[in-house]
């Protein structure tokens, strides 16, 4: 995975072979180009295991980034700080990948990021206001 700065978001660099991202992975969120992008990796899948030759061209990512930036607050002593509720710094990031957690829900699920207490800052409501 990489970081696109101009999509402010993880992207696939390099796929292990048999791997085929799509969609939203890949920073595409209309729905026709999002389902473009899905049948063009189920052209390349069936083409990796040999049933078809077919190749549909991938759309191109968004032009404008469809989620927050990368919430990384810089630290003066190099505690670059991602989530603030359970501690984790960037480094944490770079630990578990080193430990082989690269997916991206390997690498949520390892590093516990947005799993604190302001995953879903939801207000509580009293029965009058329904």
């Amino acid at each position: 995975m990489r970081y696109d700065v101009h999509l402010e978001q993880f992207v696939p660099d390099a796929m292990p072979a048999g791997t085929f991202a799509a969609g939203r992975m890949n920073g595409i969120y209309d729905l026709d180009a999002r389902r473009h992008d899905g049948e063009a990796a189920g052209h390349e899948a069936a083409a990796f295991i040999g049933r078809t030759r077919k190749s549909t061209p991938r759309p191109r990512m968004d032009d404008k980034p469809r989620s927050h930036p990368w919430p990384v607050v810089a630290h003066p002593k190099h505690k670059d700080f991602v989530d603030l509720d359970e501690d984790l710094q960037f480094k944490d990031f770079l630990h578990a990948i080193q430990e082989g957690f690269d997916h991206p829900e390997l690498l949520k699920r390892y590093s516990t990021v947005g799993m604190g207490p302001s995953q879903a800052n939801i207000p509580i409501c009293s029965p009058c206001e329904f």
